[in-house]
């Protein structure tokens, strides 16, 4: 209840992902003027992290977790899922890169975590420290 943030186990090796769905929160990591000002929000920003983690966080340390999506073949129009990738991440031309289900299902629910509202068990403010 009194997180400052308590840090299980030895180490932390990633961020602390308990209000990645706070509608307000920028990530203070991003140092480059393109994420700079991005919110961990986007449902996109999820995605594009998820498949190649250092393409938006330069310094991360997560594993890419392309697993998780589809390379397709364009029918007719792209999907409105499709990531927007650049440069080596890019797929080929004609195909397009989909999230899965497990995906899209990780990404809502990361997108649910937010600690930001007062939490009924606490009957009092926090102690000073």
């Amino acid at each position: 209840i009194y997180d400052d943030p308590a840090v299980l186990g030895l180490t932390r090796n990633g961020p602390d992902l308990a209000n990645t769905g706070d509608p307000n929160r920028i990530n203070p990591e991003w140092k480059d003027d393109e994420n700079k000002g991005k919110l961990w929000r986007s449902a996109e920003w999820q995605y594009a992290h998820l498949y190649n983690p250092r393409a938006t966080a330069p310094d991360s340390i997560m594993p890419s977790y392309r697993y998780l999506f589809e390379t397709k073949k364009i029918v007719s129009e792209r999907s409105e899922d499709a990531l927007d990738l650049k440069g080596a991440d890019a797929p080929p031309d004609g195909y397009e890169i989909v999230p899965s289900s497990e995906a899209k299902a990780l990404v809502a629910y990361l997108l649910s975590l937010d600690r930001t509202h007062p939490l009924k068990e606490v009957k009092q403010e926090a102690p000073a420290k």
